[in-house]
């Protein structure tokens, strides 16, 4: 297998497959991104983060969703920062919507 792959089985859940084995969702919280209201569910040991943003707190529509993985050893060398990096992708997306 040539890298991490992220497969969706339900909203806020995600499992993670590495060359190094399985690892499952793990808990998940609530976030403000630009403005929009967002969830946030870490994983794998901080290898990997995923953003649900929504258009507003009160609109159910989900806008997009950022996923973002490392490997243990990214995560080993500069830390958990994927729930960082994943809101400053998901900001930078907001910021480039039309409209």
């Amino acid at each position: 297998m040539s890298g991490p792959q992220c497969q969706y089985s339900t909203a806020n859940t995600v499992t993670v497959s590495t060359s190094r084995g399985i690892q499952s969702a793990k808990g998940g919280s609530e976030v403000t991104v630009e403005g929009q209201h967002a969830t946030r569910s870490e994983f794998a040991k901080g290898q990997g983060c995923v953003m649900d943003v929504q258009l507003a707190d009160n609109d159910p529509q989900q806008l997009f969703s950022v996923a973002m993985v490392f490997g243990p050893d990214a995560v080993a060398k500069f830390g958990d920062k994927a729930c960082d990096l994943a809101e400053k992708v998901a900001a930078k997306v907001i910021q480039s919507l039309p409209g």
